[in-house]
């Protein structure tokens, strides 16, 4: 089960550019299904490439660990929020 993406906003994030990126990141799931690609190597892959933009990002001077990790950690408990709120419906 996903999350609708009309309940699905955080601060900050242009709301088109963050759809736009779901839908990508949807189509790259149905790809990896229809290729059998193994879940696990699925997710190592997104893992890294997050990883890989972080490097970047610290290198660039643009933020800290503890920016990125604020960010992360308020992405995942909107995530959970938003979960926990459906169950409850």
């Amino acid at each position: 089960m996903s999350i609708p993406l009309t309940l699905f906003k955080i601060e900050g994030v242009p709301n088109d550019q963050l759809e736009l990126c779901i839908d990508k990141m949807g189509e790259l799931q149905r790809w990896s299904k229809e290729q059998k690609i193994d879940r696990w190597a699925f997710r190592s892959a997104l893992l890294k490439t997050l990883y890989d933009d972080a490097d970047e990002y610290f290198e660039s001077g643009e933020g800290t660990f503890r920016e990125l990790a604020a960010f992360d950690n308020g992405v995942a408990t909107a995530l959970k929020v938003m979960s926990d709120s459906r169950v409850k419906d």
